[in-house]
């Protein structure tokens, strides 16, 4: 099962080496409408839905090849994976905040404001023109935090196959 279990993050790692997005300081006010920008552009809800499509993908390979492992060890590992994400993407050393640097990088206060409030403005197609290099240094930063996050996610899984009785 631990080779399940490193099999998984393995796989999720294989996105990339994980690579330090170059942090800086960002106003609390210009910090909130960045988050607020996020949520009514739907990157939190996306970066939750990736996290499940992950899990579940990566669960389906697994339990394909590994047909003689019980399902409910699989379902375990699902759970607790999807779990911890969803818990970590928000925390203060989630991903979520670590996004804020990204989104102060490509767009000033002012805009961040405007975007919030007239998303189809002409602002709204520069949001459109930089989202994909967004995404892809955002990505980066995934991949470095999934890394971080791996061990506590793993140790959590350990734990739980041991209480359910299906690892020793």
């Amino acid at each position: 099962m631990r080779n399940i279990v490193s099999g998984v993050f393995a796989v999720l790692l294989v996105l990339g080496a994980p690579q330090a997005a170059g942090a800086q300081e960002v106003d609390p006010s210009f910090e909130a409408d960045i988050l607020k920008l996020m949520e009514v552009t739907g990157s939190v809800r996306m970066s939750e839905q990736m996290a499940v499509l992950i899990s579940t993908e990566v669960m389906n390979g697994f339990r394909k090849a590994h047909p003689q492992v019980p399902a409910r060890a699989f379902d375990v590992v699902e759970e607790v994976v999807q779990g911890e994400f969803a818990t970590a993407l928000s925390a203060p050393d989630g991903l979520m905040p670590k996004m804020i640097p990204l989104y102060a990088k490509y767009f000033d206060h002012e805009e961040v404001r405007a975007l919030v409030a007239f998303y189809q403005t002409e602002l709204g197609r520069k949001t459109i023109a930089v989202m994909p290099q967004l995404m892809q240094e955002g990505a980066e930063v995934g991949r470095a935090w999934a890394a971080d996050v791996m061990p506590r996610v793993e140790e959590a899984i350990q734990t739980r196959l041991r209480i359910e009785g299906l690892v020793k």
